[in-house]
């Protein structure tokens, strides 16, 4: 009975520190965004509050922010610059509620969450069940079609018989 106690103890506390790792990452994110675009604490909080982030904006912001601390030569500095050093996180999480979105990514790989991916599975099954009902309708329609030339020419041949046998005498 203790180990169960013990596992479930440790799979909370791994669940607990994953979730605390997202959340931060999160929260992260969102600060170094708005510190890059200049945005007051007071719409910072609002926006945290609300969960809403234009996260495409996001995303672009801190890849150029990625870069730009990788490759200073490439870019000029301003005055306006504030940020001189900032580190990025090389695996981000990008979240808003509405509309739904959660977005892993890292440099080179994304993998998106967001509301487009139900509608997009809706749209591919209702495509799959419609293609596959017009092809059973079409399967049905050919058996139907074969039945009758069956038909057709089993009359054709009857009547052939029938006209044979009538030209034909047998004598005894």
């Amino acid at each position: 009975m203790k180990r169960k106690y013990y596992y479930i103890f440790i799979i909370f506390i791994t669940i607990t520190i994953i979730m605390g790792l997202f959340i931060s990452n999160i929260s992260l994110n969102r600060t170094i965004y708005s510190n890059e675009i200049h945005m007051k604490a007071s719409e910072e909080n609002y926006r945290n509050k609300i969960n809403k982030y234009n996260l495409d904006d996001m995303e672009k912001k801190l890849d150029t922010l990625e870069d730009k601390m990788d490759n200073p030569n490439k870019y000029e500095k301003d005055d306006d610059d504030i940020v001189f050093k900032v580190y990025v996180p090389r695996f981000r999480i990008l979240f808003s509620v509405s509309p739904f979105d959660l977005r892993f990514e890292t440099k080179s790989y994304k993998v998106y969450v967001n509301n487009r991916i139900p509608m997009n599975i809706e749209n591919q099954i209702a495509y799959v069940y419609n293609s596959s009902q017009k092809m059973i309708s079409d399967i049905v329609n050919n058996l139907g079609n074969s039945n009758k030339k069956l038909d057709n020419i089993r009359f054709k041949i009857s009547t052939f018989k029938t006209k044979i046998y009538g030209n034909i005498k047998i004598e005894y």
